[in-house]
């Protein structure tokens, strides 16, 4: 699902700069809100995008040493890559919702002439990483159970 916001977020986001050319070079009309929005969606589109990308194992993964490990290494080695990336996805969820709700309860507008509440923009960023952490911590789950196979590797194969 997360997957599916983010290609809308970024089809939209081109949508947006369509009409904003249109606007501005065959109307000869000044835009107010469309950058603004077309820099929010894209990020949102990436903090919606990475736990789908997560999901999929599309992320960039160098598998040189896994793959000259033994298997019990590679499960070793998965669970440290999964920790670290597990860690650093729920500090980022954690710090993401603090400036959230910060944003939120504090009235906090954006310095354009748009003047959009910055909640609405920020809440991509806590709901992207919490996403994240989950993925991780499924994987974890996955990883224990023996459901997956350690950095896409077949089990007990060297090169």
């Amino acid at each position: 699902m997360s997957g599916a916001i983010a290609a809308a977020l970024i089809a939209i986001a081109i949508l947006v700069v369509c009409q904003m050319v249109f606007i501005r070079y065959v109307l000869n009309d000044s835009t107010i809100w469309q950058t603004d929005f077309v820099t929010y969606a894209l990020v949102a589109a990436t903090f919606f995008g990475a736990p789908y990308v997560a999901q999929v194992k599309g992320h960039v993964n160098v598998d040189l040493l896994p793959m000259y490990a033994s298997p019990r290494w590679r499960k070793v080695l998965a669970f440290i890559s999964i920790f670290f990336a597990f860690s650093f996805s729920a500090i980022f969820a954690y710090t993401g919702w603090e400036l959230w709700y910060e944003a939120w309860s504090g009235n906090w507008l954006s310095e354009t002439i748009w003047e959009i509440p910055m909640w609405i923009p920020y809440l991509a960023m806590p709901i992207g990483m919490t996403l994240m952490s989950l993925e991780y911590f499924a994987d974890a789950l996955c990883l224990k159970n023996n459901t997956i196979v350690p950095f896409g590797t077949e089990p007990g194969g060297h090169l």
